[in-house]
């Protein structure tokens, strides 16, 4: 890829991998993740980066836009990797935020992200953690490849799974059997979830941790 003069500071390359990566304006992103918007647009605009950032916010911003973390410090190499053999460019489905809650997007808002298993990409839909809603078992950036073909809530007890409940409502949480053929709902950061019937439910197949 050619050089971009757009790329010699570090506020420029935050923009253009914001801009590239398909999540939406600074202001979105930043709620979006949790992150307080002013401080995401200053660091965009450069006004706060004088020192340039600090690595931890550099992780994070890498990791939620899918770019190579010492080019978006440095400018060195290239942002993002190409696909090695065996490997291909596969769609985000959708994002995993607060409270475990699967929010799955308009076609035309899915967007590509690249080193996913030929295998994972023809037999799993792909969703990507947002946020700290499931620290510390997954990250944010985390991709987590769900099964297409859906089981009984029976199949999966004491597995985490994406259920998806008579209204609706989809969900990643541990499946716990109820009572009267209704199911309980637990996870790491949240309080349980008791007596919902489940409509089905998708084994996590694989998960693509974020740099």
């Amino acid at each position: 890829m050619a050089t971009n003069p757009d790329w010699s500071t570090q506020s420029a390359r935050l923009r253009w991998a914001r801009e590239t990566s398909g999540l939406g304006s600074a202001r979105q992103v930043a709620a979006d993740r949790g992150w307080p918007s002013s401080t995401y647009i200053t660091h965009e605009n450069g006004s706060r980066l004088k020192k340039g950032l600090s690595e931890e916010d550099a992780r994070k911003y890498a990791r939620a836009f899918r770019v190579d973390l010492a080019w978006l410090m440095t400018g060195a190499g290239e942002p993002r990797r190409t696909a090695e053999p065996g490997e291909v460019v596969a769609t985000i489905m959708g994002r995993v935020g607060a409270g475990a809650r699967v929010m799955v997007e308009d076609h035309a808002d899915a967007w590509p992200v690249v080193g996913i298993p030929l295998e994972i990409a023809e037999t799993c839909e792909l969703y990507e953690i947002t946020g700290s809603s499931m620290l510390p078992l997954f990250h944010d950036g985390d991709v987590l490849a769900v099964e297409r073909r859906y089981l009984t809530p029976q199949q999966l007890i004491g597995r985490m799974a994406l259920v998806v409940l008579a209204d609706g409502t989809r969900l990643i949480k541990t499946i716990k059997r109820g009572p009267d053929g209704l199911f309980n709902l637990t996870s790491l950061n949240f309080e349980d979830i008791d007596e919902v019937e489940i409509v089905s439910a998708g084994r996590i197949a694989w998960v693509k941790f974020a740099g």
